[in-house]
């Protein structure tokens, strides 16, 4: 064990790892601005769910930003499940984004509701500055 940690530091020293303390990270994906920035969106959950498997039923999304994909800077939660009614009222999940011929972004995303048990899973698209 004590091999494997070692192993495993001296790796992320090469190949950093986003982290974010008392948070799971899973599932990013990333875009680069006009000015050379890059974001990373990704999903996220509080650590003091106590079980993983429950980070699944509350995420929301965070985000970081590297002007190097090595030194990240964590800007906070930035999206979340709806508050009223509707197809994304339970759950957010993995995105993507895109940008579109405006210059803008297009965030797409998939969501499940409270009014389907979260057996549904439903998708949109946001488009918003970055």
């Amino acid at each position: 064990m004590v091999f494997f940690q070692q192993w495993l530091a001296m790796r992320r020293q090469r190949h950093p790892v986003l982290t974010v303390e008392g948070k799971w990270i899973w599932d990013s994906w990333y875009c680069r601005d006009d000015q050379g920035l890059w974001h990373a969106f990704f999903l996220q959950a509080d650590r003091s769910l106590g079980n993983p498997e429950l980070r699944h039923w509350n995420v929301t999304w965070g985000l970081a930003t590297s002007p190097d994909l090595r030194k990240w800077t964590y800007r906070g939660t930035v999206f979340r499940p709806n508050k009223t009614p509707s197809f994304d009222d339970l759950t957010i999940w993995t995105g993507c984004v895109v940008r579109n011929d405006r210059k803008s972004w297009t965030l797409f995303y998939t969501g499940t509701s409270r009014a389907e048990e979260g057996k549904i899973h439903g998708s949109d698209a946001l488009v918003a500055p970055i």
